[in-house]
């Protein structure tokens, strides 16, 4: 692991990416917890909201956006598999911490170009 410095500085170029790979098994462990945010995930690693923000300064996706992502991609996942059919659309969601469905629909189809529903094995479409 890197060493940081007094204010929180990733120091160690190697140190850094290990950091950032521990920050982002972390944000997948607490999809669930609808406290995950860009503070709380800093809090957890001892380091300062900006400095996490320097810590994906040169990834695709912010912080924020990272969690949106991940838990977009948990939705999707749960809303293909069969063993979930029973549940609807917008448990599924809550689940994941998307509590009001139609910004979550709207969120789905921006980033899959389609809606939810159609993630669904054929013949088992529940909207609620």
């Amino acid at each position: 692991a890197g060493s940081l410095t007094g204010d929180g500085d990733a120091t160690a170029e190697s140190g850094t990416a290990v950091l950032g790979d521990r920050v982002a098994a972390y944000i997948r462990a607490h999809l669930e917890d609808p406290r995950l945010s860009r503070a709380t995930v800093a809090a957890a690693h001892r380091m300062s909201p900006r400095t996490l923000d320097r810590l994906f300064g040169d990834q695709k996706l912010s912080v924020s956006r990272y969690i949106r992502r991940e838990r977009l991609e948990a939705v999707r996942r749960d809303l293909e598999n069969p063993a979930l059919a029973h549940r609807g659309v917008a448990a599924l969601a809550a689940r994941w911490c998307f509590f009001d469905a139609a910004h979550f629909s709207r969120l789905f189809r921006d980033t899959y170009g389609y809606p939810p529903s159609h993630a669904r094995p054929s013949g088992s479409r529940r909207e609620r």
